[in-house]
């Protein structure tokens, strides 16, 4: 399924099913169902912003797509007893979902990361992140960029244009 929509998205046919998402209730699903992923063993992942107040009008389904991409990245990332934090905050028109890990990526690594099938992972993967940017942005109308230095780690994020609060 994931890879026919990467098809359907990448010729523009993809169709998009917009619905008003409560952001904090949606990531403190998304990290609950991340609690018992298989790569998150020996390694911890905290949600900062239970009650993250904003809204966006968005396609659930492929927001669970570009942030799992995000969660699955950092945890993968992270060595063992490491921590993985998740961040939403609440911005004036915008809603910022992040995911940090204090692993670092080379700056050769930094300049291909959305290319298609570009993995340091191995063969048959790459599409995590160039997924993550195709959809975020063509289909979400989000913005989707990172930041890696040795010093901070790496936190991925995720900006989408939120509703009013209420």
């Amino acid at each position: 399924r994931a890879q026919r929509e990467l098809m359907l998205a990448e010729s523009g046919m993809l169709t998009v099913h917009p619905e008003d998402v409560d952001m904090g209730e949606f990531l403190g699903g998304l990290t609950e169902g991340y609690q018992h992923h298989v790569s998150l063993r020996g390694k911890f992942l905290r949600y900062e912003a239970p009650e993250c107040p904003a809204r966006v009008v968005t396609d659930r389904a492929l927001l669970g797509r570009v942030v799992g991409n995000m969660l699955k990245n950092a945890i993968e990332a992270t060595p063992p007893d490491g921590i993985v934090i998740v961040r939403c905050i609440a911005g004036e028109g915008a809603a910022e979902v992040s995911a940090h890990n204090p692993g670092h990526m080379p700056r050769h690594v930094q300049l291909q990361l959305f290319k298609r099938s570009f993995s340091t992972k191995g063969e048959g993967r790459g599409l995590g992140t160039y997924s993550m940017k195709l959809l975020g942005e063509q289909y979400l109308q989000g913005k989707i960029d990172f930041l890696s230095t040795p010093e901070a780690g790496t936190t991925f994020r995720a900006i989408f244009p939120s509703l009013p609060k209420r």
